[in-house]
């Protein structure tokens, strides 16, 4: 099995740091309740719902040029440094065996101790550490999923996730008109219905496109890009989450899309995202 953690797409044993830990990576992130106490009861009330703190990552690796020169043991030292002090890293975790994944992070410390008297250490000890403001991981590889009325199964992994969603009028449909995207938990019951009324797509030329990350909604005709937010008559922005389904058994929440007329189908593009 190999191991490798990549920072911006750059592998650090690429400039010579060599990963030897990386320390709560598999972890669970840390919530927060807000608590009240009351008098004359033990003990606190759950007042809220949680917050989910952000996470915290600690790279333990060793600078261990081929060289085995002092030049290049202060060249790796500075070219890592360069890295991960970008103003935002991705950090990518492969360990061979589970699909790769990747958080956002920022770096707040990376200590470098040369082994050795600094003038003559050609290898170095490195600690760096990393906050994470989205707590949870994400696929490397996104995942594409079609759906049409008939309600498709989208797989998710143990976190929340969003994605980009595309509802178009094929080539062989007639025009799709007031387009809906319904989102159901993995009994087919609908939890959320997003109505765009008054939205025309032309068969094979016109998209609708649902960003759930950033909320928002743009029509494209022909390739040109406008704004359809004024278009949506109810329903919401919502989150696929793995616990509308039983993940643990392989059960998971379900899309379609429909129209006043017309046959539209939809396509789900996103990564699944971890605890």
């Amino acid at each position: 099995m190999t191991w490798a953690v990549y920072a911006n797409g750059t592998d650090l044993a690429a400039i010579d740091g060599y990963t030897m830990e990386v320390g709560n990576w598999l972890s669970g992130p840390t919530r927060e309740f807000p608590t009240l106490a009351v008098p004359g009861r033990q003990g606190v009330v759950v007042a809220a719902d949680p917050t989910v703190a952000p996470r915290t990552l600690r790279i333990t690796s060793v600078i261990n040029p081929l060289a085995r020169t002092v030049a290049s043991r202060l060249a790796a030292e500075r070219a890592l440094k360069a890295l991960v002090y970008g103003a935002l890293v991705t950090i990518i975790t492969d360990d061979d065996v589970t699909a790769p994944i990747a958080i956002d992070a920022v770096c707040v410390a990376c200590d470098i101790v040369p082994r050795g008297h600094p003038l003559v250490a050609t290898i170095s000890g490195v600690t760096m550490d990393f906050l994470c403001p989205d707590p949870t991981w994400r696929d490397v590889s996104a995942q594409v999923v079609g759906f049409t009325s008939t309600p498709a199964t989208v797989p998710l992994g143990t976190a929340p996730s969003g994605g980009i969603i595309r509802i178009a009028a094929p080539a062989w449909s007639a025009n799709v008109t007031n387009p809906v995207l319904t989102y159901y938990n993995a009994a087919a019951v609908p939890l959320q219905a997003m109505t765009f009324t008054g939205l025309t797509l032309t068969a094979g030329t016109h998209y609708l496109e649902i960003d759930l990350d950033r909320a928002t909604a743009t029509l494209y005709a022909s390739g040109v890009a406008s704004n359809a937010i004024a278009a949506l008559a109810s329903g919401d922005f919502f989150a696929l989450d793995p616990m509308d389904g039983d993940p643990l058994n392989g059960s998971y929440p379900l899309l379609s899309c429909s129209g006043s007329a017309g046959s539209p189908s939809g396509q789900y593009l996103g990564a699944r995202r971890w605890l």
